[in-house]
C-alpha cells in the first residue's frame, strides 16, 4: 500500500471509530468522580463485542470510565498492558501465560471465548494437506496465538519446526506475502483468514476445531487490580452479559455497531462467529468452576502451558491456579 493511500485508510478509520463511539455510547462523559481505567486489546470479534458492552453500560452509568488501548496486533496489546499502559487486556491464554512467565502478576477474570475454526493456516492450493507443508515457507507473527496454532498443526502432522520455514511477520506484512506468493502458508485468524483463501488463492488446512477449548481468549487484569478494585472487575463482566444480551437481542443493530467498531463487513462478521462459541457467564461458572472443584479453563492452560514449555517459548512454570481468579463469577450469581 502507498503512503497516500495509507493515509487514507488511517483517515477512514479514524472517522469510523469515531462514529462508533457516538452510535455505542453517545458522547462519553467521565463523570463527576468516575474511576478511568484503560484495557490493552487487538482486533477480534468477541473482544469488541466486549468493548461496545462496557461503552453502552458506561452511557448508562458514570462510575467507571474505561479507555481501550487499541492496538494492530496481539503483541502490541501484550506490551501495553505489561510496560503498564493498561490494567487489564483482551487476549489469549497464551499471551497470560507469557505475561505471568515474564514477571506481570495477574488474574484472569472472564472467560469471552473459545474458537471453533477462527484460527489455522490458510495455505495455497497447491498444497492439499499438513503433511504437504514439509520444507515450506510458513508466515506467522512469532510470540502470538497464531504462532501456537502453527506449532500445534505441525505437531499434528508429525513434522518437527525444523523441517519447515517459519518466517516472522505483523499481520500486515503477513497478509501480504501470502497474496504476493512470498509464503507457502499463513498462520492467522479471522477475518483476515477467510479473506487470504479467498483472495488468494488457497484453503484452510488446519483449524482451531481440531483442538477444541485450546485457544480461550479471556479477560486478564494487574493482579493489584483484582485485589484493590473488585468492583470495576464486576462492572466489565456486567458489561460482557449486557453486550451478549445485546448481540442477541437486536442482532442487526449489533453488527451495524461492529462494523462501524472494526471496519469488518457484516457478512464477514457472520461468517467468523461460525468459528468463534461466545462464552455467558454461565459457561464461564462452569469454565472457572470453584476454588476446590476448577472448571476446564483451567485445564486448558495447563495444556496451553505445557505445550509452551515443551517448544520452548516461555522456561519456567507459572502457577496458573493463582493466575485464574472467579470472584467476580462468583459474585455475579451471588447478587
Amino acid at each position: 500500500m502507498k503512503r497516500k493511500e495509507y493515509l487514507l485508510a488511517a483517515l477512514v478509520l479514524v472517522l469510523g471509530l469515531v462514529v462508533a463511539g457516538q452510535f455505542m455510547c453517545g458522547c462519553e462523559s467521565a463523570g463527576t468522580g468516575a474511576q478511568g481505567f484503560t484495557i490493552a486489546k487487538a482486533w477480534w470479534p468477541a473482544w469488541d463485542t466486549f468493548e461496545i458492552g462496557v461503552r453502552r453500560r458506561e452511557k448508562r452509568e458514570s462510575s467507571f470510565r474505561t479507555t481501550f488501548f487499541q492496538a494492530e496486533d496481539y503483541v502490541t496489546a501484550l506490551e501495553a498492558f505489561q510496560r503498564g499502559e493498561a490494567d487489564a487486556a483482551t487476549l489469549t491464554i497464551y499471551e497470560a501465560i507469557l505475561a505471568a512467565s515474564r514477571g506481570t502478576p495477574l488474574k484472569i477474570v472472564l472467560l469471552l471465548d473459545y474458537t471453533t475454526g477462527s484460527d489455522g493456516i490458510v495455505a495455497k492450493n497447491r498444497i492439499r494437506s499438513l503433511p504437504d507443508l514439509k520444507g515450506k515457507h510458513i508466515g506467522v507473527q512469532e510470540g502470538t496465538i497464531a504462532h501456537f496454532t502453527v506449532l500445534k498443526a505441525l505437531e499434528k502432522a508429525g513434522l518437527d519446526r525444523t523441517e519447515v520455514k517459519l518466517v516472522n511477520l505483523d499481520l500486515d506484512a503477513l497478509q501480504q506475502a501470502f497474496l504476493h506468493d512470498q509464503v507457502d502458508a499463513a498462520g492467522i485468524y479471522e477475518p483476515y483468514m477467510s479473506n487470504l483463501a479467498r483472495q488468494g488463492g488457497g484453503h484452510v488446512v488446519f483449524s482451531s476445531l481440531e483442538i477444541p477449548r485450546a485457544i480461550c481468549d479471556v479477560l486478564f487484569v494487574k493482579e493489584a487490580l483484582a485485589r484493590d478494585h473488585p468492583d470495576v472487575v464486576d462492572h466489565w463482566i456486567r458489561a460482557w452479559n449486557d453486550a451478549l444480551n445485546f448481540k442477541g437481542s437486536d442482532t442487526d443493530t449489533y453488527l451495524h455497531a461492529l462494523n462501524l467498531l472494526n471496519g469488518t463487513p457484516i457478512p464477514d462478521l457472520k461468517a467468523s462467529f461460525k468459528g468463534i462459541f461466545f462464552t455467558s457467564l454461565a459457561e464461564n461458572r462452569r469454565a472457572f468452576g470453584k476454588p476446590d472443584s476448577p472448571g476446564y479453563l483451567l485445564n486448558s492452560l495447563r495444556e496451553m502451558q505445557r505445550f509452551m514449555l515443551e517448544q520452548g517459548i516461555i522456561e519456567q512454570r507459572v502457577p496458573l491456579e493463582d493466575s485464574v481468579d472467579s470472584g467476580g463469577i462468583r459474585r455475579f450469581f451471588e447478587q
